[in-house]
């Protein structure tokens, strides 16, 4: 019998760390038991469980090359394929009707979804599965909601997203910035000046602008003050 792997993780320091190894691990070692091969894996990098469909690049691929001789995916657990309970049971109703099985790895054949109308208990606990994946997703929304509320309301700004100024290349910056405008510099020609010396910007692949150095200098008043007495 042959099966596809599916991977998914939701952010860069996922994909960077063990969750894609330890999940093709826990994939192989489920299919090794069963007596499945697994013909291929498909990853999906940086794409959240809570989506509410599983309109998703490499499932989408995966789901299209399903046929009879390849009629399985396996992935670690329930929350890899979503962790929203409908769209769970959606995506295992449409591969029963299709003919095709879903297997969790940490769930054995819970997720055995043409045995379903067979065997009532295994649905029932995979719904159990769905609820708590979801139920867990939706704490850890809350959780960081609260958290982002509590450190934003001493000085009405969160943590989680910094000045440029503060980062090591907006330092770097703002320095030399300062250095031009004491100089007598204006702006745009400041902005010409930091373009030509390959400064970065705050955002990727964006260039300088007049306007942004008023305002990057304008932000921080103290600097802006020390370049007035100059």
């Amino acid at each position: 019998m042959k099966a596809y792997g599916y991977i998914r993780v939701s952010g860069d320091s996922q994909s960077e760390g063990d969750g894609p190894v330890r999940q093709k691990d826990k994939i192989t070692k489920a299919a090794s038991k069963l007596g499945i091969t697994i013909i291929e894996f498909f990853f999906d990098d940086g794409v959240k469980g809570k989506t509410e469909t599983l309109d998703r690049p490499a499932f989408s691929q995966m789901w299209s090359m399903l046929s009879p001789d390849v009629p399985i995916v396996i992935f670690e657990k329930l929350d890899r394929l979503s962790r929203d309970l409908y769209v769970q049971e959606s995506a295992v109703r449409n591969a029963r009707m299709m003919g095709y099985t879903l297997m969790g790895a940490d769930e054995g054949d819970v997720m055995a979804s043409n045995r379903d109308s067979k065997d009532v208990q295994r649905k029932l606990q995979r719904q159990i599965q769905g609820i708590m994946a979801e139920y867990d997703k939706d704490n850890i929304v809350l959780r960081l909601r609260e958290a982002r509320m509590r450190v934003k309301a001493p000085t009405g700004r969160c943590e989680g997203q910094k000045p440029y100024a503060d980062t090591l290349d907006g330092r770097t910056a703002l320095d030399r910035i300062v250095s031009l405008r004491a100089s007598g510099m204006g702006y745009d020609k400041i902005a010409s000046n930091l373009n030509a010396e390959g400064v970065p910007t705050k955002r990727p692949g964006t260039i300088w602008h007049g306007s942004t150095v008023n305002k990057m200098l304008s932000s921080n008043t103290t600097l802006q003050n020390s370049v007035q007495s100059c």
